[in-house]
C-alpha cells in the first residue's frame, strides 16, 4: 500500500496529476486551487514541503505559482499576518497603558414587595463593594414578571422586578 505523496503519513485514497494523495490533503490541493491562502502558506511551508515527494514538490510548486500570479504570494500573506498581529498588540499595549485592565462583578437586589427599590439595601451593598475598590459603573432594572392580587374585592397590581447593579475594579495600573 502507498502512502500520500504530500503528506507521507496518510494511506492514499486518490489519484491526481499521476500522485498518491490522501483525502486531507486533497482537500487542502483544492483549497489551494481555489486561492485558499491558509493552503497556500501549508505548501510553501519548508517543513511541510520536506515531506512532499519529488513528483509532489513539482507539481505543487506549479500550482502555487500560478496561483500567486493572481493572488497574493506566501511571503506577502505571512508580511501582512505578521503586520496584523503588531498592530493587534501595539492597540493592547496602548489601551493597557491608558485605561488599564478591569475586571467586573455583578449583584442583584430583589425589589421591595410593593414594586420599590430596595435603597436601603442598595445603599449597603454599593458602600460595601466600595470598600473593596470597586466602583459602580451600570444599574439597570429587570423585570421579572407581574402580579395581581384580589384580596376582599380589591385588585392590587405590582410588577416583580431586580436591580442589577455592576461594579468594575481596576486589574493593573499603567
Amino acid at each position: 500500500m502507498r502512502v500520500c505523496e504530500i503528506c507521507n503519513a496518510k494511506k492514499e485514497d486518490r489519484i491526481i496529476a499521476g500522485m498518491s494523495i490522501c483525502n486531507n490533503c486533497f482537500t487542502r490541493l483544492q483549497g489551494l486551487r481555489n486561492g485558499n491562502e491558509d493552503d497556500l502558506l501549508f505548501f510553501r511551508d519548508p517543513i511541510n514541503v520536506s515531506k512532499f515527494s519529488h513528483n509532489a514538490k513539482e507539481y505543487i510548486d506549479e500550482v502555487a505559482t500560478d496561483i500567486e500570479k493572481s493572488h497574493r504570494t506566501a511571503e506577502e500573506i505571512i508580511i501582512e499576518r505578521k503586520r496584523m498581529q503588531e498592530d493587534e498588540m501595539e492597540k493592547q499595549e496602548y489601551a493597557r497603558s491608558l485605561i488599564g485592565l478591569y475586571e467586573y462583578a455583578v449583584e442583584t437586589i430583589l425589589n421591595e414587595d410593593h414594586g420599590c427599590v430596595d435603597a436601603k439595601r442598595m445603599t449597603e451593598l454599593i458602600n460595601k463593594r466600595a470598600r473593596e475598590g470597586w466602583k459602580l459603573h451600570t444599574v439597570y432594572s429587570n423585570e421579572l414578571g407581574k402580579n395581581a392580587l384580589k384580596v376582599l374585592g380589591l385588585v392590587e397590581n405590582s410588577t416583580a422586578c431586580e436591580d442589577v447593579l455592576v461594579f468594575e475594579r481596576k486589574l493593573m495600573d499603567k
